[in-house]
């Protein structure tokens, strides 16, 4: 756990903050906090010592009778309380717990004695309130910003407004520099950017360029509906608006799908699940069909009529020389690794090993599945 300096001030951490949102707003009872793992990493110190952080600054204060009763004890607790007491059992929670309170103080003091119920203070509350008030209106200011930027394929900028967000009011952290975070968010939103599929050639450029923004929104924002960032006078001739954004995604999904693939081959198969029932006829009429990557057609097909664009996939194809190719591609890239970390391996002879091996299966001496196999072996035991 971290050490946290003297003048740590916890309004400026939005995991405290969130820490505070999640479990007391309302009252709530510590001991069930305090089992919880909600956060943990994030606030940087253990819920005991962050509880105790707020009790110290009177952020958090101790709850009434009437309140601690609500939330140790469910309606049905009451009412068997009550009637073992042969007292009413009609009435809302409340009044059950004020019939129980007049009835017997020291009873519903008894009840609660072993728990620790707390909420926060007024001072806390107001605080909070202001805060997720703020977060609101920064959190449109962001979004706004993201749109205009991606209507103008600026997406550096658009993913900046999106991080900066979540710095400063999420507990998730984002880097500018971390190529994992990121790749995958940039990559899919540059094809959006970049498809004009020709199923949408009777979308004007300029709602071609919202809807790009839109769907962008939708992959950059995770819970953003594409539909709600499309203007009122968008307009196309398709059935509507969500048939416009499938296509969109679809074109772009496969145009990703073949440029990996071109790394490691020429030749791309189309396959269909057996169970896909969105895709329409004309697409799976190219159903197990083998192209050349560069005469691959586009998809979806202009004559498409599926609401939701093609739903195909698509697997690399190798000829009995694209396999022998492959496999040299694979068998290379795991010396290479393998030499660049010797100094990591307790066995001197793991390369001469893998060397070796290479040699009993280039002389026809063991299987293809004899090969992998046993490079699957070395690899695993001194990896």
């Amino acid at each position: 756990m971290t050490k946290f300096a003297k003048n740590f001030n916890w309004k400026n951490s939005p995991a405290h903050i969130n820490f505070l949102i999640r479990y007391f707003t309302g009252p709530n009872n510590v001991d069930q906090v305090m089992s919880s793992n909600y956060l943990s990493s994030e606030l940087k110190e253990s819920h005991k010592s962050a509880v105790k952080r707020f009790i110290e600054d009177n952020s958090l204060i101790n709850c009434g009778l009437e309140e601690s009763l609500s939330v140790i004890l469910t309606v049905h607790d009451l009412k068997k309380i009550l009637s073992e007491n042969k007292l009413k059992k009609s009435g809302s929670k409340y009044e059950l717990i004020e019939r129980l309170i007049n009835y017997d103080h020291l009873i519903a003091t008894n009840l609660v004695s072993n728990y620790k119920i707390m909420k926060c203070s007024l001072e806390a509350t107001i605080f909070l309130d202001n805060y997720k008030k703020n977060r609101e209106i920064a959190l449109n200011s962001a979004q706004e910003k993201s749109y205009e930027f991606l209507l103008k394929n600026y997406i550096d900028d658009a993913i900046k407004e999106f991080i900066s967000y979540k710095n400063n009011y999420t507990t998730d952290r984002y880097e500018t520099n971390s190529i994992t975070s990121w790749h995958l968010y940039v990559e899919m939103i540059n094809y959006i950017i970049s498809s004009s599929p020709k199923v949408l050639g009777s979308i004007s450029n300029s709602n071609l360029s919202n809807l790009r923004a839109a769907v962008c929104m939708s992959i950059l924002w995770v819970n953003e509906l594409p539909e709600s960032w499309l203007p009122d006078d968008f307009e196309t001739t398709l059935s509507n608006n969500a048939v416009a954004i499938n296509y969109l995604k679809c074109n772009a999904r496969i145009k990703r799908d073949l440029d990996n693939c071109q790394q490691h081959s020429q030749k791309v198969k189309l396959v269909f699940d057996k169970f896909d029932l969105d895709s329409c006829e004309s697409c799976k009429k190219l159903k197990n069909k083998i192209f050349y990557i560069k005469d691959f057609p586009e998809l979806p097909l202009e004559s498409c009529t599926s609401q939701t664009g093609c739903k195909c996939e698509i697997e690399e194809f190798y000829d009995e020389i694209g396999k022998a190719e492959e496999e040299e591609r694979i068998h290379n890239y795991i010396m290479k690794v393998v030499s660049s970390r010797k100094d990591e391996f307790n066995e001197p002879y793991v390369l001469e090993k893998l060397k070796a091996l290479k040699n009993f299966f280039d002389d026809n001496l063991i299987t293809e599945e004899e090969f992998k196999q046993k490079r699957a072996e070395i690899i695993q035991k001194y990896f």
